[in-house]
């Protein structure tokens, strides 16, 4: 971490997501390659994907192919979370527009989860869905902030390593 480095995170918003999420923390808008949310300084390494469900099942149907590519592309970060604003049992019970079998759409959350690195996040409702998507990159913030305090430490001289002097003996 370099000095210039904030101790505390800065969200950011994607320019193209429609409804964004609004944070307690500070957050900015700028055009992301991967996903609807990063962090300053992150954008290469973390993101999360917003969906709703509707807009998911979308992205298992008529935008399959694009969602694919996305998923794709995010096999390159670090992280990869895919928020989706419902429950798993709502996908079991069908409660959705499209017609899709929820066995179809099921299958095809195991298949990409073990097919990318992706981490399929279910948060029940859009407000839930806020708040695990700032929780994750909080914690996403504090594991980099760990990574690099220890990689400044493994980069000093080991001064903790060097032999002590004996002490008189009596």
């Amino acid at each position: 971490m370099s000095k210039a480095e904030p101790q505390s995170a800065t969200i950011v918003i994607d320019t193209r997501e429609q409804q964004p999420y609004r944070f307690l923390c500070e957050s900015v808008r700028s055009a992301l390659k991967t996903g609807d949310y990063s962090l300053i300084g992150l954008e290469t390494a973390i993101a999360i994907e917003r969906k709703s469900l509707d807009d998911f099942i979308g992205c298992i149907t008529a935008s399959r192919e694009r969602f694919e590519n996305e998923l794709s592309r995010a096999d390159s970060l670090e992280r990869f979370w895919v928020v989706i604003e419902a429950s798993l049992t709502a996908i079991e019970k069908g409660l959705y527009r499209s017609k899709v079998n929820p066995e179809s759409v099921l299958g095809t959350l195991a298949a990409w989860s073990n097919r990318h690195k992706v981490s399929f996040v279910f948060a029940d409702n859009r407000q839930a869905g806020q708040k695990m998507t700032e929780r994750l990159l909080k914690h996403a913030w504090l594991e980099h902030l760990k990574r690099q305090a220890a990689d400044r430490q493994a980069a000093t001289p080991e001064q903790n390593n060097r032999p002590q002097a004996e002490g008189r003996r009596a």
